[in-house]
């Protein structure tokens, strides 16, 4: 599937906190569907000044279901708005980061596709960065640190994201699994 960026294209988002703000999506069925995205209050464990962007569907309680499937009429539009909503809050945070992490290895790799697709849209408004192997290390917790076991592997290395890095990695097991946004300063 094919992904267009553009943050001129995107839903009306309700900010509730500088953090969190909802969006009503338009379905495949017509149907509309509130989203709420929400960046994290602390930073990731690993990784100084990177707060974690997440969104989806809520539950009862207003907690985001980010394991719920949602087909969406407008994937474009969904994850335009979803990303221009992180470009609000870096420029409000603007020595911040925001980490996008999919909660399953075939959504980083749906993620790593879309920077991928639309890296000339992105480069112009984001400094974006890579890190390898961070999403399945903290999947799994501790336990995955059996021996032996390369730590290279699992090194918390930003890669500043290039046109030939994306396309040299294509594979899921060699791919990069988180990707942070930051501001580009001037």
């Amino acid at each position: 599937m094919f992904v267009k960026l553009d943050f001129d294209r995107v839903y009306q988002v309700d900010v509730e906190k500088g953090n969190e703000g909802f969006f009503y999506t338009v379905l495949r069925s017509g149907r509309k569907k509130r989203i709420k995205m929400q960046i994290d209050d602390k930073p990731q464990e690993l990784f100084n000044d990177t707060y974690n962007l997440a969104f989806g569907p809520v539950d009862r309680k207003g907690r985001i279901k980010d394991m719920e499937s949602i087909n969406h009429a407008d994937y474009s539009m969904a994850f335009s708005t979803i990303l221009n909503f992180a470009k609000g809050y870096l420029d409000r945070n603007p020595y911040r980061m925001v980490g996008l992490d999919g909660s399953t290895n075939s959504r980083a790799y749906y993620y790593f596709r879309m920077i991928k697709q639309n890296y000339d849209y992105l480069s112009e408004r984001f400094v974006m960065y890579g890190i390898k192997y961070y999403v399945r290390v903290k999947r799994k917790g501790t336990g995955f640190y059996e021996n032996p076991f390369d730590f290279r592997d699992i090194e918390t290395l930003f890669e500043k994201l290039d046109k030939e890095e994306l396309e040299k990695n294509r594979e899921l097991e060699t791919m990069f699994n988180y990707f942070t946004f930051e501001k580009i300063h001037k």
